[in-house]
């Protein structure tokens, strides 16, 4: 990294008067790089991003689009603050009263598990769900994946949902056989933790 990107990553201050004049502009490609920009910020300062988030929300479409891009890394965190703004009640009502997860996997083969929440209201209302996944490392020690599970406005007491991961050696993520992790998470609260075995093929 060149030093004058380590500065703006130290402070990134210098760039928002420019973010500020973009945020509004009509070209795509234009809020992608705004949005990106922050989203980068936000990994080091998120307090100064979602500052800037809670200033532009309801400005204008561009903007509304450009905040929820940019928030994305923060929304994988589980930032309170972060979930507030978008109207995900940490407190929320749902509670789960299914959950099924395949005990065993083999190496090279898929992973099935569900789930079901329901509430006692009228409707379970708007929903951010995610499945994070402790997978074993070669040290002993969990890497963590965060997945995109769901999210929407749930008119209803009641929703199913269904996933399957397959265990395929990639790149940028290594399986080891052993004991692995799997958590259900609803507006960044964990609802379920279990545990399933990787086996070697």
């Amino acid at each position: 990294m060149g030093d004058g990107i380590a500065e703006f990553k130290k402070d990134p201050t210098p760039i928002l008067p420019i973010l500020e004049i973009l945020h509004a502009d009509k070209s795509l490609y234009v809020r992608k790089s705004v949005a990106n920009n922050l989203n980068d910020i936000a990994k080091d300062h998120p307090e100064l991003v979602l500052d800037i988030a809670t200033r532009w929300q309801g400005s204008g479409p561009e903007s509304d689009w450009i905040i929820r891009h940019a928030c994305r890394t923060l929304l994988k965190r589980s930032d309170s603050r972060a979930l507030a703004l978008f109207g995900f009640d940490a407190a929320h009502k749902a509670a789960l009263s299914d959950f099924y997860c395949d005990q065993k996997v083999q190496l090279g083969k898929t992973l099935t598990f569900s789930a079901t929440l329901k509430t006692s209201a009228q409707q379970l209302g708007k929903l951010r769900v995610e499945y994070h996944l402790h997978f074993l490392r070669a040290r002993g020690d969990y890497g963590k994946k965060v997945f995109h599970w769901f999210e929407g406005e749930v008119v209803g007491s009641q929703k199913a949902f269904n996933k399957s991961l397959r265990f395929t050696q990639m790149t940028t993520r290594q399986y080891y056989p052993g004991t692995q992790k799997l958590l259900m998470v609803v507006n960044g609260q964990v609802l379920k933790q279990i545990e399933f075995e990787l086996m070697d093929v």
